[in-house]
């Protein structure tokens, strides 16, 4: 039985997770429930790298608890691109079918929920104002 709450709890809190990531704020406590239960969820460490360069990804990385450190190599030195914090999007190379050009390295501990393109690109056509939110991240 606390198994089937535990269950229950976690997927509440993931719901409640998804609905605070910006691109997502729009969808319907429905929509968002549907895409919680296509959308599974990865915990990195301090200091854990998300993805480095070259990589390629099918999914779309939203970062549900957390920060991130999007940095690269130039000149020999490292620099920051972007700290990514709770409630972003991000590793957005996916989207446009390249490979990353930068690392992501969790600052904290952080869960990231992980959703296929095909899902996402479904959610983005049925959702104009997902659509329209995700066009201000691109841009």
């Amino acid at each position: 039985m606390r198994a089937i709450e535990q269950s229950r709890e976690s997927r509440a809190e993931r719901i409640r997770l998804l609905s605070m990531v910006e691109v997502l704020e729009p969808l319907t406590a429905e929509q968002t429930d549907l895409l919680a239960q296509r959308t599974y969820e990865r915990a990195f460490g301090r200091g854990e790298t998300v993805y480095a360069p070259g990589d390629a990804s099918e999914v779309v990385l939203l970062l549900l608890t957390g920060r991130m450190r999007l940095w690269g190599m130039a000149g020999g030195q490292e620099l920051t691109f972007e700290v990514v914090r709770a409630g972003t999007i991000f590793g957005i190379e996916s989207l446009m079918e390249r490979t990353h050009d930068e690392y992501a390295l969790a600052l904290e501990p952080s869960r990231v929920g992980v959703l296929g393109l095909n899902d996402f690109w479904h959610l983005v056509r049925q959702n104009p104002e997902v659509n329209a939110r995700l066009v201000k991240v691109l841009g």
